[in-house]
């Protein structure tokens, strides 16, 4: 459901509390302090983990250059969105994943969309997991 605040941002309207990486954030939102997850987009780990482990087969070297990814994810996600910065959310069919996290796409005061702007800079990758697959002002974030 879209809704627009009376501060003009497309969406239910949230804040921003920290940056955790490049598809991650914590935020203000109903009261309630949330981890949410960016939807339609996966940006490089920028912690040695589990699904790193998987991706780069143990490879040291591609371990290392994926870490190296997620820090400039990471970096390019904090210029975008600070502390107190008020953002908009909008939700697919399903609002929340397996860890409990909020599942978004996110509009910054500007307008533009934040899932969108770590993609077109190249610090995320589009990635859909059904059934939060309907954005259709956005086709860069709808399945191919």
């Amino acid at each position: 459901m879209l809704a627009t605040p009376l501060w003009g941002l497309i969406g239910e309207p949230a804040k921003v509390l920290n940056v955790i990486d490049g598809d991650t954030l914590i935020i203000r939102y109903h009261d309630h302090v949330e981890h949410l997850r960016l939807l339609g987009i996966d940006a490089p780990e920028s912690h040695r983990n589990e699904k790193l482990e998987r991706q780069t087969h143990g490879n040291a070297t591609k371990i290392q250059i994926e870490l190296e990814k997620g820090a400039a994810a990471t970096a390019f996600m904090r210029a975008q969105v600070h502390r107190g910065d008020p953002i908009g959310l909008v939700f697919d069919e399903v609002d929340r994943d397996k860890y409990d996290r909020l599942l978004a796409y996110v509009y910054l005061a500007n307008t533009r969309l934040l899932n969108q702007v770590m993609l077109d800079a190249g610090h995320a990758r589009r990635m859909t997991i059904p059934p939060n697959t309907h954005f259709p002002t956005s086709p860069k974030l709808l399945p191919q």
